[in-house]
């Protein structure tokens, strides 16, 4: 019987920051594609076991086509096979958008911002990796996202409860402030009448 784990996928979107530049050209490199590739994988641990799982091998990666900053980013993880505590995952980083001047760099009228969604994804990455599970579950949850037996209701909200915080808070810090700065100026009048009555004798 196939386990019902077998199929699962979880995928996570990222815009790639120019912060992220490594390379010439605004090129991004290899170890942000697989850090993601690693948060999709502990999201599908979560899952399918309750455990946020660590990968321990990539048994095969191919990365396929550069990535830039600017790109919004699509990685997904997917379970292949179930171990007692291991977890066999295919994973695929697609590009999804991207700056429109590096698709076109003959043009010359488009805004420096300017970006389009790709109509067709680029795959830039493919990998398969296995993920290990410290405490799995006995069995999975059926239907899945139902580890936590019951969720409780939220209180009503007070809209002003959170200006009331602020307000009350800011009361507090200046009451504070004024106390320090009180104590402060009677401890400098103190120390200056000190210094008086010494200069007397």
């Amino acid at each position: 019987m196939s386990d019902p784990r077998i199929g699962l996928s979880v995928t996570h979107r990222r815009y790639v920051g120019h912060n992220h530049t490594h390379y010439s050209g605004s090129q991004v490199d290899h170890s942000y594609t697989m850090s993601l590739l690693s948060d999709a994988a502990t999201e599908v641990c979560i899952r399918t076991d309750s455990d946020e799982g660590a990968v321990v091998a990539y048994d095969e990666i191919d990365f396929l086509a550069p990535i830039y900053a600017g790109d919004v980013l699509e990685v997904e993880a997917f379970v292949v096979g179930v171990g007692s505590t291991s977890r066999e995952l295919g994973m695929e980083a697609r590009v999804i958008c991207r700056e429109a001047q590096r698709l076109d760099e003959t043009t010359t009228k488009l805004a420096p911002t300017a970006s389009y969604v790709l109509e067709h994804p680029l795959v830039v990455a493919r990998a398969n990796a296995t993920v290990v599970v410290a405490n799995p579950l006995p069995e999975p949850p059926t239907p899945w996202g139902s580890q936590v037996a019951e969720v409780p209701d939220r209180p009503p909200l007070d809209a002003k409860a959170g200006l009331r915080d602020l307000q009350e808070t800011w009361l507090r810090w200046t009451r504070d402030a004024r106390e320090q700065i009180e104590k402060r100026a009677a401890d400098l009048r103190s120390r200056a009448q000190s210094a008086v009555d010494h200069n007397e004798e």
